[in-house]
């Protein structure tokens, strides 16, 4: 009985997401830099910007995220479903490494601000400038490391709208 007790925790355990963070290490983000709202958005008073708590497919209810986020399989297809969206668009990379939170991995983001993110790459829009045109910046939030990947594989997405530009406009 042990035995199969054993096993079956092998199994069970490498699917268990619990966030790590290290206590000894000071907080990437700023303790009042985020303004959260019921209705599913995130205001970053330093950087200017509103975040949508959730990733893109997945519902705001009860400060939590429901659903699976949507999978872009292309690159053009986040900036086409970005560009779809008045007001918003997709971060470049500076902006979306600033919600990275350095302290912790699995996720590497602030959890009760961007709730249920899940441990998987997502676009920015900045393109590989240095290296070939079919590339582009994403974080693997995972871990938070910036990496460059192909256009044509699929990636997770996060919006915002820059209230800069929103305060220009008026």
């Amino acid at each position: 009985m042990i035995k199969y007790l054993t096993m079956a925790t092998l199994f069970i355990i490498p699917f268990v997401n619990a966030q790590v963070c290290n206590t000894n290490m000071d907080k990437t983000n700023l303790d009042g830099q985020y303004i959260k709202h019921e209705q599913g958005y995130v205001i970053d008073a330093v950087n200017r910007l509103l975040w949508e708590s959730c990733s893109v497919g997945q519902t705001y209810s009860n400060k939590q995220c429901h659903g699976a986020p949507t999978e872009f399989a292309l690159w053009r297809d986040a900036l086409q479903y970005a560009n779809g969206r008045e007001g918003y668009r997709i971060p470049n990379i500076k902006e979306l490494e600033t919600i990275v939170e350095r302290s912790c991995f699995e996720p590497a983001i602030d959890q009760v601000t961007f709730p249920d993110t899940p441990l998987a790459i997502y676009w920015s829009n900045t393109p590989n400038a240095l290296g070939n045109q079919l590339e582009g910046y994403a974080i693997d939030f995972t871990d938070g490391s910036e990496i460059i990947r192909d256009v044509n594989r699929p990636k997770h997405l996060r919006l915002i709208i820059d209230l800069n530009q929103i305060r220009q406009s008026e």
